[in-house]
């Protein structure tokens, strides 16, 4: 093998990530203070890589409890190609604290200085090894291996390093250094020349051994170390001694000429048995007449069997067969069954069928060392031939029915059969095992175990039911079945098979069923809340999650819903009354002094009296309008399932509200149904509504920059109890009259959080969340409030 020097490099790289709030840019603060620090987000990796002489498929760890073994919680990685090993390390505080490990395998690990264009695979290591360095260190080498022994034995690093250079006559600064890359070619051979004489430790045990030890070991060589320069390597001669020999390899396999057989011959380059045949088309390498194949020891003329596997050939092996038995003792030394041959017939008592060859097979022997007797049928150690009780059953074999059976002495049935193995004692046709009742024919079942068979219990189950009445008459656990699946109420996970779990269903023994038309499922809901009489005003909290669609950006935020007043004959229209909201619109999961939690107000118009739930419209803060519907009458309660209907609103814009020409919105609505969902508290069954809109709005501003729009939205609508809005799903996407994409959202979902209904509260409250808000803002506008009296905030 041409050995160049190991060095295994490991880079330490940390990739910072940043982690940052998002929300509508409409809603943020510019900053000039400076901003409040974010908690630092890393992953971190260790770069291991073997440099001239990489290791391939060699195993890598994070030392981390410092035993040197590879335990469950240490990273780990397997070299690949170019000996690089990633060592995945997030999580682990300060991972240069510990010491990295590399572990070597002997016929698994392939130093890659022995690839060539010849020997394209390599040659795997044919003896293990392992390596380390002091923690902390980034090149990890057998130079570095010494230190490391030097340290584990009390020496501190300086005195380690000062050691190690005295005992290799090399300078202090190369030993912990990519010698390789700095071209220092005699300490690269004085770095193989540790691990080729076996210096290093083959284990981790004995990366611990004592100083004493590692001396011992470079004593025998260090002259011969301390002479090695560059160009040269140091190999064991036939006697064990370290010689220096040139670094060629002039069949360029991989193995260089001074250990080479075959030195030009790169298909060979070991001959075990000196024949001239190398050992990759020699069939027979030791040459003791055994092929390879069928040889247990291929590179040992003294040995080619090995049967009991203990890697001790036969012809050293005082026990061949690993039974106990030395082999001088053994009368069959090749079968590890088998020592003894008593009646001497070649055949080992063991397999011997027939022992004292009294014509009785040992198997049918009770006494198989004594030709007068084979039978002992109660095994009392007497011979049936001389017992008076031959099953011992302590009845006389004069009086027994069955004097060779112990376990028989009466047929009740008298069918030939004792009644101890006969299967149906009182011939009912029930098997005795079966059989509750195995010696009366008129029962065979206890199945509540009353000792009343079930022919006369009247509750065999035992459940309180009678069977009459029970619909699972023998299991204990169930007496219901209420959907007639043939699953019982206890075991079944939906008992009114209505295709909801009964921990979520509203009413689980009772089928949800869709209502024919919407108003007849609004009416069938189940009452969420009390209709109390207060003069506190309601309220709704939701959250609203979306993606922008153009960014796959993320959005959050919640919407706080609360009445303000009535305004009667709104508009100016007699006899008008609307309930007026407020919705205001927060961040979500910004809670930092530098970003207002309130994005945008705007009210919310809802009819009340005979326009109970019809929705007016909205508008902003400022009175400026968005959609004012005075003449649409909404979704019609009548609207049986399936039915599309097609709602007209009137949008007015807020850059242009004077412009006399309202424009209207088509909007298809349908009722598809009844479901039952997560509500605020839990289960809630709601009436779903589909609803689509495809439409043309045309700007009638005056306003060059804002351009007309193609406007297409879809999704469903939840209404729970009192035509509260518990969800919707869906989308909304603005294009150019040309069809492109300028701006929208998918995926956004709108859920109830929680609402108050009078003295009422539903979930979340929003009472509660509100006040948190204002004590937010109130941080928020005192963290940014005006200190140099121009009369502005600082933003």
């Amino acid at each position: 093998m041409k050995l160049k020097p190991l060095i295994v490099a490991m880079g330490f790289a940390t990739v910072p990530l940043s982690g940052c709030g998002g929300g509508d840019s409409d809603g943020e603060i510019s900053k000039t203070k400076d901003p409040i620090p974010e908690s630092a987000v890393t992953s971190d990796v260790y770069s291991i890589k073997a440099v001239d002489g990489y290791l391939r498929n060699a195993e890598v760890w994070l030392d981390i409890n410092g035993n040197s073994l590879h335990d469950k919680n240490e990273p780990f990685a397997i070299s690949k190609d170019g000996g690089v090993a990633d060592l995945d390390v997030s999580g682990i505080d300060n991972p240069e604290q510990y010491s990295v490990m590399v572990k070597a395998i002997a016929g698994k690990t392939v130093d890659e200085d022995t690839v060539t264009e010849t020997n394209k695979a390599g040659v795997p290591i044919t003896k293990p090894f392992v390596l380390s360095a002091p923690a902390g260190e980034s090149i990890i080498s057998p130079l570095s291996t010494l230190v490391q022994i030097n340290m584990n034995n009390q020496m501190t690093k300086e005195e380690a390093l000062a050691k190690v250079a005295q005992d290799l006559n090399i300078e202090t600064s190369t030993i912990l250094s990519d010698y390789v890359e700095s071209n220092l070619g005699d300490v690269a051979s004085k770095a193989n020349a540790i691990v080729e004489l076996g210096i290093v430790p083959e284990s981790a045990e004995e990366l611990k051994q004592d100083i004493q030890e590692l001396e011992n070991k470079l004593s025998e060589h260090v002259d011969t170390i301390k002479q090695v320069v560059a160009g040269q390597l140091i190999i064991k001669d036939e006697d064990g001694k370290a010689i220096i020999v040139p670094n060629a390899d002039k069949d360029d396999d991989g193995i260089i000429d001074a250990k080479d057989a075959f030195p030009e011959d790169a298909s060979e380059w070991l001959d075990t048995d000196s024949d001239g045949i190398g050992n990759n088309k020699d069939t027979d390498d030791d040459g003791d007449g055994v092929a390879d194949v069928d040889d247990v020891f291929p590179l040992d003329s003294t040995e080619s069997v090995d049967t009991d596997g203990d890697n001790i050939g036969n012809n050293k092996d005082t026990d061949d067969d690993n039974d106990g038995v030395a082999d001088v003792d053994d009368a069959l030394p090749l079968d590890k069954t088998e020592s003894v041959d008593t009646d001497s017939d070649g055949i080992g008592n063991n397999k011997d069928t027939d022992d004292d060859d009294d014509g009785i097979a040992d198997t049918d022997d009770a006494f198989p060392l004594d030709s007068s007797e084979s039978a002992d049928t109660d095994g009392d150690k007497i011979g049936n031939n001389k017992d008076t009780d031959d099953d011992g059953d302590s009845v006389a074999d004069a009086d027994d029915a069955f004097p060779l059976d112990k376990t028989e002495s009466v047929d009740t049935d008298s069918d030939g059969i004792g009644n101890n193995k006969d299967t149906d004692d009182d011939g009912d046709g029930v098997l005795d095992s079966n059989d509750a009742f195995p010696l009366d024919q008129t029962e065979s079942v206890d199945t509540d175990g009353d000792t009343i068979g079930n022919n006369k219990d009247t509750d065999d189950d035992n459940d309180g039911v009678l069977d009459s009445n029970d619909a699972f008459p023998a299991n204990k656990l169930e007496s219901v079945d209420t959907d007639g699946d043939g699953i019982g109420n206890n075991a079944d996970l939906d008992d009114d098979n209505d295709g909801y779990e009964d921990t979520v269903d509203t009413d689980p023994l009772v089928e949800l069923t869709t209502p024919a038309t919407f108003g007849e499922c609004i009416s069938s809901l189940p009452k969420a809340f009390e209709d109390s009489v207060s003069e506190l005003k309601n309220s709704a909290l939701y959250h609203v999650s979306r993606t922008n669609l153009n960014t796959d950006e993320p959005w959050h935020s919640y919407l706080l819903v609360t009445e303000k007043d009535v305004l009667n004959d709104w508009q100016g229209i007699a006899g008008l009354d609307v309930k007026r909201s407020l919705v205001e619109f927060y961040h979500a999961g910004i809670p930092s002094l530098e970003v207002d939690p309130l994005m945008g107000v705007e009210y919310e118009y809802f009819g009340t009296g005979d326009n109970e739930g019809r929705y007016f419209g909205f508008q902003d803060i400022e009175n400026r309008w968005y959609a004012l519907n005075l003449t649409n009458g909404g979704f019609s309660h009548l609207a049986q399932l399936s039915e599309t209907q097609t709602v007209v609103s009137t949008r007015i814009t807020p850059w242009a509200p004077s412009v006399d020409d309202p424009q209207e919105i088509a909007e298809d609505i349908t009722y598809v149904g009844k479901e039952i969902i997560e509500g605020p508290d839990g289960p809630q069954e709601v009436c779903v509504q589909s609803y689509a809109y495809d439409l043309t709005y045309i700007n009638k501003s005056g306003d060059e920059n804002r351009n007309d729009l193609n406007i297409k939205g879809s999704g469903f609508n939840y209404i729970g109890y009192g035509e509260m809005l518990v969800k919707t799903i869906g989308s909304y996407t603005d294009y150019d009259m040309e069809g492109n994409p300028l701006w929208g959202y998918k995926d956004q979902v709108k859920t109830l959080q929680g609402y108050t209904e009078g003295a009422e509260v539903v979930g979340q409250n929003p009472v509660e969340f509100k006040s948190e808000m204002d004590l937010l803002r109130e941080e928020y506008l005192e963290y940014n409030k005006d200190t140099d009296g121009d009369g502005a905030l600082i933003v």
